[in-house]
């Protein structure tokens, strides 16, 4: 989950993208996701 570390970021890494935007690509990706049923291919 290579995102994971943008919408919740260890102490030791710089702050990154605000935490409303990662959300928002999040929901994006996941509706994109259940529109063309990837998970049941």
């Amino acid at each position: 989950m290579m995102w994971t570390p943008t919408h919740h970021p260890p102490r030791f890494l710089p702050a990154m993208q605000p935490r409303s935007m990662t959300t928002e690509m999040l929901r994006r990706i996941l509706t994109a996701i259940d529109d063309l049923d990837a998970i049941d291919a």
